[in-house]
């Protein structure tokens, strides 16, 4: 009873093996030989095309890879080949597995089919540049100056370094101390002065200057009244 598997042929000598053919190894001709790699374990199809595996062949579907022929190494002139049009007079220039539009000012994107966002007027503010990003849709990104932030650099950034706030707070912390030491000094001087005043007599001014009173001035005791 012949055992190899896939075709193969037992070959009955002092020592039967199978001798297998195109494409199968094996003790029995039972592995399929991945063709798709070569002896260095690489794959045969380039530039990210998919291998199948077959019977001894391979084939590589070299969709969206930019590349056609059996192992994808053949770039796709996609300006020539696949007429590619960019639109309001951009350029079409093919580069290896892609192609790229060179746009006239005031126009982006891979076909140059939108308006330039930085163009005509800058939305970056305050001395920003504007750099377009577009490719399906409108993007841009502005390059903030002057301290600035925020999509259209219209926001001054929150200070996070402890270092730079202390730099500010310290010294009108220190100048709120001095200030409230000398109302502290100025208030304790005050009540000072006030407590060694307090309890003494201090004479008015006319008793200071005539400290004798006139007899004249003394009021006389009323007379006697007579009895009847």
């Amino acid at each position: 009873m012949n055992e190899c598997q896939n075709n193969g042929i037992c070959k009955k000598e002092e020592s039967p093996f199978c001798e297998c053919p195109l494409g199968f190894k094996g003790h029995l001709c039972e592995q399929n030989i991945d063709d798709c790699l070569d002896n260095g374990n690489q794959q045969k199809c380039q530039h990210g095309g998919q291998c199948i595996d077959g019977i001894n062949e391979f084939t590589c579907n070299c969709t969206d890879t930019g590349y056609t022929g059996d192992d994808c190494s053949i770039d796709i002139d996609e300006c020539f080949d696949l007429n590619i049009q960019c639109g309001h007079r951009g350029e079409c220039k093919n580069i290896p597995g892609s192609f790229i539009c060179k746009c006239e000012k005031g126009y982006c994107g891979h076909l140059c089919d939108l308006n330039n966002p930085c163009l005509p007027e800058n939305p970056c503010n305050n001395g920003g540049f504007c750099q377009e990003h577009c490719t399906d849709v409108i993007v841009y990104e502005c390059q903030c100056a002057n301290g600035y932030v925020g999509q259209n650099c219209t926001e001054l950034p929150i200070i996070h370094n402890y270092a730079d706030i202390a730099l500010i707070v310290g010294p009108i912390l220190l100048i709120l101390l001095i200030g409230g030491m000398g109302s502290l000094l100025v208030l304790l001087m005050m009540a000072r002065k006030k407590r060694a005043t307090r309890g003494t007599y201090s004479p008015s001014c006319q008793e200071y200057c005539n400290p004798r009173v006139e007899l004249d001035n003394v009021l006389k005791p009323p007379p006697e009244e007579r009895l009847i």
